[in-house]
């Protein structure tokens, strides 16, 4: 399946980091609301496993409602990530973030 967010088609829903591969790219941290999906954080990494198992698993092992989207990005530098990263959370500062 996947969820669109911004201009950017990423894979998921995403519950864990079990069957992620640790390669570049984009990942957001959304959460379920009453009226929808919610963006709560967009990240990018060079190792999208390796850091969404230390940044956010280990900072909230019970979280509920909450799930990943992930875009790989092999093709990208981490400054073309950044600019995308960066593109995505201005748009959804200027729009509802629930979906």
């Amino acid at each position: 399946m996947s969820i669109v967010i911004g201009r950017m088609e990423f894979q998921g829903p995403i519950l864990n980091s079990q069957g992620l591969k640790n390669e570049p790219g984009l990942f957001a941290l959304l959460s379920n609301a009453k009226r929808g999906t919610r963006l709560v954080a967009m990240y990018h990494s060079s190792s999208i496993r390796t850091t969404i198992e230390r940044l956010v698993e280990r900072a909230e092992p019970t979280a509920t409602n909450r799930f990943y989207a992930v875009l790989y990005t092999p093709g990208l530098d981490e400054t073309q990530r950044q600019l995308i990263c960066e593109d995505v959370r201005r748009e959804h500062q200027r729009s509802p973030a629930v979906w």
